[in-house]
């Protein structure tokens, strides 16, 4: 869906529902199966003479980077450093302009340093980036750079802990369809999410004991909302009427809302709104 892969969904459809349906298609071809059900997270696998035929295909498009990388074809759209070592390639970084995806995996976790280079490196040079997943990096801030990326539609930065507040630029992500940043200690939802008009998938742990409704107004596409880890979470606002799309609440770790209304795992938000939970004192 962020790079646009997706054709436009029909009447009633959402482009996740189109999203399933390839995915469908391509299990009943058996070009991949499925591999782990968490739940509301799956995880897929492909057999090994698919993987290689995958490869051979895309390899003009997608490229493997880590310490021994020396060259990068020009027409590269999806990049995933993966090394425990210091990459060398910010010069050939100028000459790619097709770059759409750039995932950072397992490079030296140990070194913040290195983390911010990259990083620093991959937004300042690619312009039309649609995908940045940054999963537990080290990484204490992200660049204020990032307000540049206009196109980019999702931003993965799971688990990075030492991430505790978002940059001033943040607001400028308006296109941005999914944010995940479960395990990242917000310590409360920032001023600067309430332009994201275009989320349609939210995944946060927050520090604070409210879910502030004045940053949820303008949320109207928002589909799902993940609440992890707010451990200090009392209540929700009753601006979250305002999320007029959202059909999934879902609450992981979040003991003060737990303990008081027996909530656990997945939730059907329009059943939800049904019951009593508005004159329980949820909504405050």
């Amino acid at each position: 869906m962020a790079n646009g892969l997706l054709e436009h969904p029909k009447q009633k459809q959402d482009w996740e529902d189109v999203g399933d349906q390839y995915l469908n298609e391509l299990i009943s071809r058996c070009l991949t199966q499925m591999n782990q059900d968490y739940g509301d997270v799956f995880t897929f696998k492909m057999h090994d003479l698919i993987h290689d035929l995958a490869l051979e295909v895309s390899q003009k498009e997608f490229k493997i980077v880590n310490c021994q990388t020396k060259t990068i074809d020009e027409n590269v759209r999806h990049l995933s450093f993966c090394d425990d070592k210091q990459i060398n390639v910010a010069q050939v970084f100028t000459k790619l302009k097709n770059v759409r995806t750039v995932m950072v995996q397992e490079v030296s976790k140990e070194s913040k340093a290195i983390h911010e280079s990259l990083v620093s490196l991959c937004v300042s040079n690619f312009k039309y980036i649609r995908a940045l997943c940054l999963q537990d990096s080290p990484l204490a801030t992200l660049p204020n750079s990032i307000g540049a990326l206009k196109h980019l539609r999702e931003l993965d930065l799971t688990n990075c802990c030492n991430i505790k507040k978002l940059p001033s630029s943040f607001y400028k992500l308006r296109r941005l369809q999914s944010l995940r940043m479960r395990g990242a200690p917000l310590m409360q939802l920032p001023v600067s999410m309430e332009s994201l008009i275009e989320l349609r998938y939210l995944e946060i742990t927050i520090k604070d004991k409210k879910l502030k409704g004045s940053r949820l107004r303008n949320w109207t596409s928002l589909q799902c909302l993940v609440l992890v880890d707010c451990d200090n979470l009392e209540c929700l606002s009753k601006k979250m009427k305002c999320l007029t799309g959202l059909s999934h609440l879902i609450l992981y770790g979040c003991t003060e809302l737990s303990n008081r209304y027996y909530i656990n795992g997945r939730l059907d938000w329009q059943e939800w709104l049904k019951n009593d939970c508005l004159r329980d004192g949820l909504f405050k």
